[in-house]
């Protein structure tokens, strides 16, 4: 197929939309800088937009080779990414207790959150090869070690929130992939006996989180703190706003994790009702066109490959949003391109070059 021929078939309200996101995110990161730190400040935002430039080389890089072609390469994407999760448990930077990053000098990278891609890359190139129309548990061994594997080893960082969304990925891909209704109720039992389990290897930290959202005024000094903050963030915004640098939550440093976690509430307190809604509608609008595109789809990798792309995306956006108003647990789950964050923003971008990948090449495998 010509370029001429790919280039036709682009989503460009897609792409534009990421485009007017982004550009939002960066006027909302300036204007969360704290009057008694600017230089600090500055240099997020002057690193978030060299990260938006790779980002989007990044993207250009995906959309010009076939996703046939990625999809071939990816147990070899996921064993690199896997290695590196390993060699960040073993000697990774350190931040807040916790071993996620490898330091780059000025930057650092997450290889937790790159497992995202590799893991939809790699089931994706499983059930084409198996080519079945329904799998029994039997036939998901192989499959559960993909998912389980970096799932163990990213929730052992610790890095509950990244942990559950490649967990969720995992399952939303060999769900759609075709599960017999019993192997489903059964993989769903046993979930259910496991959480228990699951819940006693968590950290001191991670209970908290989930017990202070279900009552967090008990908490409100402590680690009730942060939802707190944030709920009251978005409601001082009201229907327009504050203001473009008027957010005092942000601006006085009352809210934490202003850039990351809680960008929403900064977002919501300097633009208000009225802002948010055009901020939800925007992602509304990439996850329509994201849907579209999956459903328009023919061919069993690029429906696999679409859905854990747009899922990625979704989720992100669901719960980051859910969690700045107080209606999820604080699980440190990034805003697409809207957090401050280099890995999580090259991951939600490949995210999107992967579903432009497959829309410019909608026409091609049609007769597959």
């Amino acid at each position: 197929m010509k370029l001429s021929d790919n280039i036709k078939n682009f989503d460009f309200i897609l792409f534009f939309t990421v485009i007017i996101i982004a550009f939002l995110g960066i006027v909302n990161l300036l204007g969360s800088l704290s009057l008694n730190h600017h230089e600090l400040l500055n240099s997020y935002v002057m690193k978030q937009i060299i990260w938006f430039g790779i980002s989007f080389f990044v993207m250009f890089a995906i959309i010009s080779i076939d996703y046939n072609t990625l999809i071939d390469i990816a147990y070899y994407i996921y064993g690199i990414v896997l290695i590196l999760i390993i060699i960040v448990l073993i000697k990774g930077k350190i931040s807040h207790g916790a071993s996620r990053w490898i330091s780059l000098g000025l930057f650092t990278i997450q290889p937790s959150e790159l497992m995202k891609i590799a893991l939809i890359l790699a089931l994706a190139k499983y059930f084409t090869n198996a080519k079945k129309k329904y799998y029994k548990l039997t036939d998901l061994m192989i499959p559960f070690l993909i998912i389980i594997i970096p799932v163990l080893l990213i929730a052992k960082e610790p890095d509950l929130g990244t942990s559950l969304i490649v967990f969720f990925v995992g399952c939303i891909i060999v769900y759609l992939a075709g599960i017999k209704r019993v192997s489903m109720a059964i993989a769903l039992f046993f979930v259910m006996v496991v959480l228990p389990v699951i819940w006693g290897h968590l950290k001191t930290y991670q209970k908290s989180r989930i017990l202070i959202f279900l009552h967090p005024a008990k908490a409100s000094l402590g680690a009730g703190y942060n939802i707190i903050q944030s709920e009251i963030a978005v409601g001082a915004g009201r229907i327009l706003g504050d203001g473009f640098r008027r957010g005092s939550q942000s601006v006085l440093n009352f809210l934490p994790a202003k850039q990351t976690d809680f960008i929403f509430s900064t977002y919501a307190q300097q633009f208000g009702f009225i802002g948010s809604i055009i901020l939800i509608g925007l992602y509304f609008i990439l996850i329509i066109r994201g849907f579209k595109i999956v459903y328009n789809t023919k061919r069993l990798p690029a429906f696999l490959l679409g859905s854990g792309a747009l899922f990625i995306i979704t989720l992100h956006t669901v719960i980051n949003i859910a969690m700045a108003i107080g209606l999820l647990p604080v699980v440190g789950v990034p805003l697409p391109f809207f957090s401050y964050g280099g890995t999580s923003l090259i991951v939600d971008i490949s995210a999107v070059a992967i579903l432009l990948n497959i829309s410019m090449r909608r026409y091609k495998y049609q007769s597959g």
